[in-house]
């Protein structure tokens, strides 16, 4: 008996996402007050957290002089995603003028 491979289950439209962060707005802010430290949540999720520390937010990348740092880092359960709450700021890139 072969094994069939699928070939997809269907043309739809992906969830909107469940996030929704306006990261324009954020890195407006964090430039407005460069080196101050920003809550952007508070038990979310660290899969946010690494999309900027490896910069997958292109608002937010490290390279432009954002920092990204977490606390209270809460393991994954059975039931639950691990989680953290995090805080961002802006610091001027090394090499890059005004």
């Amino acid at each position: 008996m072969s094994e069939q491979k699928s070939t997809g289950l269907g043309w739809e439209r992906p969830s909107p996402s469940r996030h929704g962060y306006d990261w324009d707005t954020i890195a407006a802010q964090l430039k407005a007050r460069p080196g101050e430290w920003m809550k952007i949540f508070e038990g979310g999720p660290t899969s946010v957290v690494n999309g900027i520390r490896n910069g997958n937010v292109r608002q937010l990348r490290p390279s432009e002089g954002f920092e990204a740092t977490t606390r209270n880092n809460r393991k994954a359960t059975e039931d639950t995603p691990k989680t953290c709450d995090l805080f961002l700021r802006y610091v001027k890139p090394k090499g890059k003028k005004s």
